[in-house]
C-alpha cells in the first residue's frame, strides 16, 4: 500500500501529497529565532488524521482527542488517496457525521 494524498474541501488545510519512497513528517520552522518550537503546525494531528481515515477512533478520555475530534467536526471533508498495486482508492471523511 502507498499513501498518495491527503487533503481536505477546507482551503484552510495544507495538502498533504507523498512522494515515492520514504516520507518524513518534519516541522519546519520560517522563523530564525531558536526559541521558537515546532509546536502547533500539524506533525502530530496530520498522523492521527491517517489513523482516523483509516478507521482508527478518538479515545474520550484523551483530552488531545476530544479537541480533535471537536475540531474536526467543524472542518469539512477529508479525503485520503492511496493505492495498493495498481488500484487508487480514496476514502472521502465527514467528522461531523460520525
Amino acid at each position: 500500500m502507498k499513501l498518495l494524498k491527503l487533503y481536505s474541501d477546507n482551503p484552510d488545510f495544507k495538502t498533504i501529497e507523498f512522494k515515492p519512497g520514504l516520507n518524513i513528517v518534519a516541522g519546519l520552522q520560517s522563523s530564525t529565532l531558536s526559541t521558537d518550537s515546532y509546536n502547533g503546525i500539524g506533525k502530530s494531528s496530520s498522523l492521527n488524521l491517517i489513523h482516523l481515515m483509516f478507521g482508527g477512533s478518538f479515545d474520550e478520555k484523551i483530552a488531545s482527542d476530544k479537541k480533535l475530534k471537536a475540531f474536526l467536526s467543524t472542518y469539512g471533508n477529508f479525503y485520503l488517496k492511496f493505492s495498493v498495486g495498481s488500484v487508487v482508492y480514496e476514502i472521502r471523511k465527514d467528522f461531523a457525521h460520525n
